[in-house]
């Protein structure tokens, strides 16, 4: 069963029900998602994803950035997927952060940000994945301010930083 989306600014996305039912599961399983947790239990977290066998072992690949690193994703069979950042990115520097999404096809390996439907927030809601997915309401080069302030309003909250 696939339920229909509207995240991508010029079509629908459809998606697998039981990946944003999977996705939202994962959200309340990561203990403190909301208030943050320390890097170590996030890893301790997802090795006992791993070792219970709800996802096989996670793949590594190296990003450009900001900053250029090592990313590790852990890929669910139902499409939940979960990226790691050890040096965190543009707006968090130097401080490990994580994202839980859901792959537009499960079927498929991630071959990249772009195979992604939907980034999930703490609460297992579904929210853009990054600023091409939204329409802000405000023109950047007029009204900068507004225009961060909404895109960190709506892209923040998929993005866990950890201690």
């Amino acid at each position: 069963m696939k339920q229909r989306v509207r995240l991508d600014r010029d079509r629908d996305v459809e998606i697998p029900v039981l990946a944003a039912v999977a996705a939202k599961r994962l959200a309340s399983t990561l203990p403190n998602l909301a208030t943050g947790m320390t890097d170590a239990d996030f890893l301790k977290a997802m090795a006992d994803e791993v070792s219970s066998g709800k996802v096989p072992a996670p793949r590594t690949i190296p990003i450009n950035g900001p900053p250029p690193q090592p990313m590790t994703m852990w890929e669910y069979a139902d499409g939940t997927e979960v990226r790691y950042k050890p040096l965190g990115d543009s707006n968090r520097p130097n401080k490990p952060a994580f994202s839980i999404e859901v792959k537009k096809d499960a079927t498929v390996p991630d071959s990249g940000r772009d195979d992604a439907a939907f980034k999930v927030d703490a609460s297992g809601n579904a929210r853009p994945k990054n600023d091409r997915d939204m329409v802000n309401p405000h023109n950047k080069a007029t009204r900068a301010t507004q225009y961060d302030t909404y895109e960190n309003a709506v892209l923040g909250p998929v993005h866990f930083p950890l201690n």
